[in-house]
């Protein structure tokens, strides 16, 4: 990866002079500055100069537009990019070209060093957001591919789409090894991002060169590598020829899937999983009998390694035939020939239990759970069938074996997260919930040896998701007197299970308790930063502030930690700390943490410090730190909300704000404070019947904000309602009164006096 990095950052950097050059150059050209009309004007008023003439103010005949401000903007930026890259400065680079981008979106340059800075920090995310279409240019194929390995490599599918796109794209000889390797990638990627159209045309030409290898210059050697004799080439060339099948299969182009899984059999002859697979094709292709034919000879192999994919065709196939009736049978009857077949048993106790008939599947699901948990690779089938069995005894209200189930998955992992929604339906099960309690009390009083840790853990867990606080705090208590050695783990599932019900101030008592006896490390900040995030919720912020700078001090290297410090700082409203502990957090981690969710908590800490400098009137600076979220996260509503509300307030970039504040509209249309923004910027641009409109929206609910209320009026009086002015003045008022806010009081009172 390093190398694929490092072999991007030379080219950038052998055409930096260049390009740069280039590029402004092009931009200028391209920017409307100065028409040929003021050129000749500038020209004439220059012949005619009289040195004693006082100068006058130029006036150019026609104004720059805020587009062209916004060009001239990104051009600057560019030019100050270049220089902090060439002077190694590629954090401050990076951020300079994706602010470009920002101000001019058709900037291919801007685009195009944003992707390659971000690229060489290891910020994959970042970079994927600049990619789009990249409509600039590469030196040859080899870059595209290089760029999109690297965001393939990173799970960035979509990105790497493009990316191998447009390497495809820069090769003009179609019957070149190259072209054709590149349409795999392309093939590929399509395939993983659901486009199966585009994965078919891809691959449908890649199948057809390497019928005829000869007729393309050097693919003769690429198939002899990839596709040769050994038995590791003849199984890559079977899964490539089995990618070809589903990409066709799944464009519905049904005979070259057809074909496609002929040739995979010929390369690694596996005549039961073919028999499935053409059995999928003939299903498409409208045949249920032949696929049936086909699934009937899959199911004699008795192979268990398509997953329950099979077993779904069955129905599927059944169901086409109008035989649907027959499927339980024949689950039955393979369930008997093959009982050691956990796939087929699950299959058959789900359909059991979809006809209600619970009785029947569980034993079924216990022979699942029996087999499965033997083998690594069955651990979805375990969870699947814990699921199914957990519900059956439910409905069949077998509360010891129900106890005795969900103790062998809490015990085992710590937690009940294998039965995912099902934990939920046994939690609403007020009756239920009550008997396990009631299971569990009896069977420790009989003997308290007899009720290990994993039912004890399972029904605390159990009481918590139902509310049940004190039956949680007795058996969390149970299971920490047998499992002292996980103390940590049961304190923090107890104190964040509470604080996902909001009992910030039990679930502060329990992290203290857990603290006070030592269930962590000295040197483990854990319990600390969790008890600072209970006690914050609680308002106990000077408590919180003071766990925050302990768990801090255990570990100044977690960028988490310490902005937990500033966000205490933040809530207690001691701004001026909380912007130095976020100032800080950002000189620390800003220019070494390329993981995603360490930028999250710097894209945090930004919005932190723009909400202080809104607070102390700073909107300048508070300005420039929604811009450095914008730079780095161009999507977020939330700072185009609030950038674009300030730009608004000030007259300024007016078009740009309202195309930010309506696409954060767009994407939360019920948020209020976005469309007291909508119509403000809507006001400010002299569109006040919109704008009432919209603030009517923001203000229709039952406690509408003041600052929105006096919004309102403005917008009404501008256009012409006075009688709605003078109301939402007059409940803008009422409002401000409450808090109070002289400042806002005084200008109210001066709009209505002045009416």
């Amino acid at each position: 990866m390093m190398h694929g990095i490092l072999s991007l950052r030379c080219f950038a950097e052998r055409k930096t002079a260049l390009v740069g050059l280039t590029a402004l150059l092009g931009w200028f050209v391209l920017l409307p500055l100065v028409s040929a009309a003021e050129a000749v004007a500038s020209k004439a008023a220059a012949s005619s100069f009289d040195a004693e003439d006082a100068p006058q103010r130029f006036v150019p005949l026609h104004p720059r537009t805020e587009d062209d401000e916004n060009r001239l903007e990104a051009v600057s930026l560019f030019a100050a990019a270049r220089v902090q890259e060439r002077e190694e400065h590629w954090h401050r680079a990076l951020r300079l070209y994706q602010r470009a981008v920002r101000y001019d979106p058709r900037s291919q340059p801007a685009r195009r060093e944003a992707v390659l800075l971000a690229l060489r920090q290891g910020r994959f995310s970042e970079a994927a957001r600049y990619v789009g279409d990249a409509g600039w240019d590469a030196a040859d194929a080899r870059e595209w591919k290089d760029m999109g390995k690297l965001f393939e490599e990173s799970q960035h599918y979509a990105e790497a789409l493009c990316l191998y796109r447009r390497a495809r794209a820069a090769q003009d000889d179609e019957h070149s090894a190259g072209y054709i390797v590149t349409c795999f990638d392309v093939g590929r990627m399509a395939f993983i991002s659901g486009d199966f159209p585009e994965s078919a045309a891809a691959l449908a030409k890649v199948m057809e060169a390497l019928e005829h290898p000869d007729d393309y210059e050097g693919l003769a050697e690429w198939k002899r590598q990839s596709l040769g004799a050994g038995p590791k080439n003849r199984g890559d060339a079977a899964r490539i020829y089995n990618l070809f099948a589903e990409a066709f299969l799944s464009a519905d182009r049904y005979d070259e899937a057809a074909a496609a899984l002929e040739k995979a059999a010929q390369y690694a002859p596996d005549e039961p999983a073919h028999a499935f697979r053409l059995a999928r094709v003939e299903h498409a292709r409208h045949h249920p009998e032949e696929a049936l034919a086909l699934l009937e000879k899959f199911f004699e192999s008795k192979q268990a390694d398509q997953g329950t994919a099979p077993y779904e065709l069955l129905s599927k196939v059944l169901a086409d035939l109008q035989r649907s009736t027959e499927l339980v049978e024949r689950l039955a009857a393979l369930h008997q020939r093959d009982p050691r077949n956990a796939l087929v048993t699950l299959f058959l106790a789900d359909q059991y239990r979809e006809a209600q008939h619970w009785e029947m599947a569980s034993p079924l699901y216990r022979e699942v759970l029996t087999h499965a948990p033997a083998r690594g690779e069955d651990r979805g089938l375990s969870a699947a069938a814990s699921r199914g069995l957990a519900d059956c005894l439910h409905r069949l209200k077998q509360t010891q074996p129900l106890l005795m189930l969900l103790g062998e998955l809490a015990g085992a992992s710590g937690s009940l997260a294998q039965l995912g929604d099902e934990i939920k339906s046994l939690a609403d099960d007020a009756d239920l919930v009550t008997a396990l309690v009631e299971k569990a009390r009896q069977l420790h009083g009989a003997d308290p040896d007899s009720l290990g840790y994993g039912p004890r853990l399972a029904t605390a867990l159990l009481a918590l998701e139902a509310q049940r606080y004190d039956a949680a705090e007795e058996f969390f208590d149970w299971a920490l007197k047998v499992k002292r050695e996980d103390a940590k783990m049961i304190y923090l599932f107890w104190a964040l299970g509470l604080l996902s019900k909001e009992q910030n101030a039990e679930a502060a008592d329990v992290l203290r308790r857990a603290i006070d006896e030592r269930a962590a490390t000295n040197d483990d900040p854990t319990l600390h930063y969790y008890w600072s995030r209970a006690l914050l919720a609680a308002d106990r912020n000077d408590d919180a502030l003071d766990a925050a700078r302990h768990a801090q001090s255990l570990n100044r290297e977690n960028i988490q930690l310490a902005y937990q410090v500033a966000l205490v700082l933040y809530v207690a409203k001691r701004h001026d700390e909380a912007a130095e502990a976020a100032r800080e957090l950002i000189d620390r981690f800003d220019e070494r943490e390329p993981s995603d969710a360490g930028r999250l908590v710097l894209h945090a800490a930004r919005m932190l410090l723009s909400g202080v400098a809104v607070q102390q009137h700073e909107l300048a600076t508070s300005e420039e730190w929604l811009e450095q979220v914008l730079d780095e996260f161009p999507e977020d509503v939330g700072a185009q909300n609030d950038l674009g509300y300030l730009w608004a307030d000030e007259g300024k970039h007016l078009h740009m704000a309202l195309a930010m504040i309506e696409h954060a509209v767009k994407a939360e249309p019920d948020n209020t404070a976005y469309r007291d923004s909508l119509g403000w910027i809507y006001h400010r641009l002299g569109r006040h019947d919109e704008a009432v409109a919209e603030l009517e929206k923001a203000v229709a609910g039952a406690k509408p904000d003041g600052v929105m209320l006096e919004h309102l009026g403005d917008a009404a009086q501008a256009a012409g309602q006075t009688d709605k002015a003078r109301d939402a003045w007059q409940k803008a008022l009422a409002a401000f009164e409450k808090e109070p806010d002289a400042e806002k009081i005084k200008a109210v009172k001066n709009k209505l006096s002045a009416k």
